[in-house]
Parts: structure tokens; sequence; C-alpha cells
């Protein structure tokens, strides 16, 4: 089975926190690169303080899916 993705041990997951607790205040917007999509969307806004977000490529390498 080839998916694009090499079956590994590791986690290819990508890791994005507000560590600063102000993205209440200072929402952060994460986009994927080109046209890749997030859950579908665009774009994904973190908008609660210390919020953390868990993003693993899709299996057909065209975006992200959160978890």
């Amino acid at each position: 089975q080839s998916y694009g993705l090499v079956r590994t041990g590791f986690d290819q997951s990508i890791w994005i926190k507000d560590m600063s607790f102000l993205a209440g205040t200072n929402n952060i917007t994460v986009d994927g690169n080109g046209s890749q999509t997030i859950d579908g969307q665009a774009t994904y806004t973190i908008i609660q303080d210390g919020q953390l977000l868990r993003c693993w490529p899709r299996y057909d390498l065209v975006g992200w899916f959160l978890g």
C-alpha cells in the first residue's frame, strides 16, 4: 500500500500551542501550504488562551486533519 507517507514508528503530527496564553486577545491563524486544507478549511484559528492544535498529514497529502 502506498499512500505517499513512509510508515515509521514515529508520529508525523505537528503540534501548535499558544505558549504565551494570549490567543484569546491575539488570535493565531494557521494556514496550510498552498492549497492544503486543515480539516477541509483554508485556515484554522486558535482563539483560546493556551490552546493546543495537533495536525496529522492526510494520507493523500492534500492537507491536514485535526485530532
